[in-house]
């Protein structure tokens, strides 16, 4: 007698099925480490930005302003990712600055100051 070797319907639902369940619990929780991730990138991106302004200001005297991130790479002489998630710029008012770090949908934006210790939620104000 020859036994058949295929997977039978109800096999293969099985599975489906199982596969279904585990994605259910699992993609959540990955989009939510994904989104962390990003923001810890974004924050440790924005400290670099002021260490550089600040940087500039001990050699110049001065901060400077830019208006993306291919000019703040330009004009603080940095490597940032261009084309990225994240898009950042640096305002300047009097002897401040305020360097910002939006997501590429425009829902999330970080900011650090030169007299701030950590990146915080919100815009540059």
């Amino acid at each position: 007698m020859k036994k058949n070797k295929a997977f039978s319907l109800l096999e293969l639902l099985l599975v489906v099925i199982l596969v279904s369940i585990i994605a259910t619990f699992i993609l959540p929780n990955y989009w939510g480490v994904h989104r962390r991730t990003l923001e810890k990138e974004a924050k440790a991106l924005l400290k670099l930005i002021q260490a550089a302004e600040r940087t500039r200001q001990f050699e110049l005297g001065n901060f400077t302003a830019c208006s993306d991130t291919a000019n703040c790479n330009t004009v603080l002489n940095l490597n940032l990712p261009t084309g990225g998630y994240w898009t950042y710029s640096v305002s300047v008012r009097g002897d401040s600055f305020c360097a910002q770090a939006t997501d590429k949908n425009k829902s999330s934006v970080f900011h650090i100051t030169n007299d701030l210790e950590e990146a915080i939620s919100g815009v540059c104000q």
